[in-house]
């Protein structure tokens, strides 16, 4: 099984990747005992294989133990462990399509009999890539080499030289920026033989293999105070790939934009261009079908940008309509803190807020003056993102519904707004008629791009997008005619 692994989610902040100086003798001295004296003696005497070359350490992996399993609800252990299962005198274990299976060595384990410690070094068989493109054999390059890695006791990690030339076309603006003391993203890529349920400890070597724990709960913590995470066994590393901004789903303050416009240009950095066969293999389900969703909608941009669709032509109209009418929604504004509950309420009405509505929620007062960039801003945004950010926004959980009870006033007022916002398919079909029978034109005007987009409505349009693919995918099935028809609607009303 394929794992895609993001670093930068254990680190607590502090830097990925550092430019490694070196003199006539090998690694600076003062530099091995600035970082960790464990270290010292294992790369005293490496030196990069010429002046032209530069030698690059990666935080590359740190155990869970010591973090917590990430975002993905992968869980990397030190070492060899016993796993306290919720319920380990359980007869059968659930698969996540329902079959139940008597537990035998070949399904089931309470134990993990190789971690970091006993892995890491499979790091030095793989190379240095880009993009996770890692397939010379098929053309993709090898950028550079894994001098070597070690496990350090101290901070529970895995650091890792890793060695690539100065003349590099693709490293040179990377070396610079990390000469300047700045940082840059990596991530990696191992294959595990299986992966272990922390809940019920159903071993699974492909994700169709996954208990009902994983495919319906991951990343949860259940009523037993078990936290559903995928333990990973036996991983063989071999791809150390720098990638664009990863994923940080608390990464920005959305009311905080709106005041000091601090944000970074969308377009100064790369993008994470792994293949969507490779992301859809290497995540869990929730993910796949978040990235579904978000080329679905890719595909809809380009067949509506010279004519909008007919049947969702007519409810863009009806929607803009209706958010001319409820300018004012500010009730759910100021409770950021309660998101997963709103998003639960919003989710159980069948509820997506149109995009007009979603930038007053984020930015409240300020909304009216964004509101017209922010629009622009998404025109063809689906499409850029499939080839930029795809990854970064479908493991994003900042807009997922949390389960348990919910405010009876949220509740409310999610009930109130699905007749006009809602994506239920009976919700839609119904408002397509009425809409028609009200004489609705099914020509409404196309969205413009404005001559001058704010870096705050650039990050409110990526955040729109990343609240409608966690929405629509938490709301409809894959591959349903419910998730094409939503999808189509919500595509046209940003068109609109």
């Amino acid at each position: 099984m394929l794992k895609i692994t993001d670093p930068s989610q254990y680190t607590r902040g502090e830097p990925i990747t550092s430019l490694v100086p070196t003199t006539s003798y090998g690694i600076d001295r003062e530099w091995l005992r600035k970082y960790a004296s464990a270290r010292s003696d294992r790369f005293k005497d490496i030196k990069p294989s010429s002046k032209n070359h530069s030698l690059i350490h990666v935080v590359a992996m740190t155990a869970s133990e010591a973090t917590g399993n990430n975002r993905n609800a992968d869980y990397w252990p030190e070492t060899s462990k016993h796993i306290e299962l919720a319920d380990p005198d359980a007869k059968e274990i659930v698969r996540g399509d329902g079959r139940r299976m008597k537990k035998t060595a070949e399904n089931w384990t309470d134990r993990i009999n190789k971690g970091l410690i006993e892995t890491h070094k499979t790091f030095l068989k793989g190379a240095v890539y880009r993009d996770h493109k890692n397939q010379p054999k098929k053309g993709d390059k090898r950028h550079g080499d894994i001098r070597a890695v070690e496990y350090d006791p101290e901070m529970r990690r895995v650091d890792a030289l890793t060695e690539v030339r100065n003349d590099d076309k693709d490293w040179i603006k990377d070396i610079e920026t990390l000469d300047k003391g700045g940082d840059i993203p990596w991530s990696m890529a191992s294959n595990v033989e299986h992966d272990v349920c922390s809940n019920c400890g159903n071993k699974a070597r492909t994700r169709k293999d996954y208990c009902e724990c994983l495919k319906h709960n991951m990343g949860q913590m259940l009523k037993s105070g078990h936290v559903v995470c995928a333990i990973n066994e036996n991983p063989d590393f071999f791809d150390l790939s720098k990638v664009g901004k990863p994923a940080d789903r608390l990464a920005w303050s959305m009311r905080k934009l709106a005041s000091d416009g601090q944000v970074e240009d969308p377009n100064s950095f790369g993008g994470l261009t792994v293949p969507l066969s490779v992301l859809a293999e290497s995540q869990p389900d929730k993910v796949a079908s978040r990235l579904e969703v978000l080329d679905k909608m890719a595909d809809i941009e380009k067949r509506i940008e010279g004519k909008m669709l007919a049947r969702t032509s007519i409810l863009a109209g009806k929607r803009r309509d209706e958010q001319g009418k409820k300018a004012e929604f500010t009730r759910f504004n100021g409770r950021h803190d309660d998101l997963a509950e709103i998003m639960a309420a919003f989710k159980q009405a069948c509820v997506i807020l149109p995009i007009e509505q979603f930038t007053h929620f984020v930015l409240g007062e300020e909304a009216e003056v964004f509101v017209p960039q922010v629009k622009a801003a998404m025109v063809g945004l689906c499409g850029r993102l499939m080839s930029e950010d795809a990854l970064e926004l479908a493991v994003n959980d900042t807009y997922t519904s949390r389960d348990g009870l919910l405010f009876a006033s949220h509740q409310k007022i999610a009930r109130d707004l699905s007749t006009d916002w809602g994506i239920g398919f009976d919700k839609i079909q119904g408002q397509v008629i009425s809409a028609a029978l009200s004489g609705m034109s099914s020509e409404p005007s196309m969205t413009k791009r404005a001559t001058a987009i704010q870096p705050v409505a650039h990050q409110v349009a990526k955040e729109y997008a990343t609240y409608l693919m966690t929405a629509i995918s938490e709301q409809t099935k894959q591959g349903s005619a419910e998730r094409e028809l939503a999808c189509e609607v919500l595509s046209a009303q940003i068109a609109a």
